[in-house]
């Protein structure tokens, strides 16, 4: 069973309705769990056209911070099922969609 949100998380949660949504704030606050399940919202009530669009440093941290803890059963239940991914591919698919990666290129 996942953990249970905090009053905090839930609030933040629920008032994450922008486009792009940024969360700060103390290390180990529960930011990380709180704007997946955001992310997990948004992509679930997204029109059926449009891209899904996940932005990081490189794929392999979107891979670990995003798409791994999304994956896992004991923080978003029954719900990890629908997030599928291969460590080696470059495809995922979320809740039936297949996000784009977008990587912070150095320069």
């Amino acid at each position: 069973m996942p953990p249970p949100l905090s009053d905090i998380q839930i609030r933040s949660i629920r008032e994450a309705t922008a486009r792009i949504c940024c969360w700060h704030g103390s290390v180990r606050s529960g930011k990380p769990i709180a704007s997946l399940l955001a992310f997990l919202l948004a992509v679930r009530r997204a029109p059926a056209s449009g891209l899904i669009l996940i932005c990081g440093r490189s794929l392999q941290t979107i891979k670990r911070n995003v798409l791994e803890a999304l994956a896992d059963p004991a923080l978003f239940g029954p719900v990890a099922a629908e997030v599928r991914h291969t460590r080696d591919a470059t495809t995922a698919v979320i809740l039936g969609r297949p996000p784009r990666w977008c990587e912070r290129r150095s320069g």
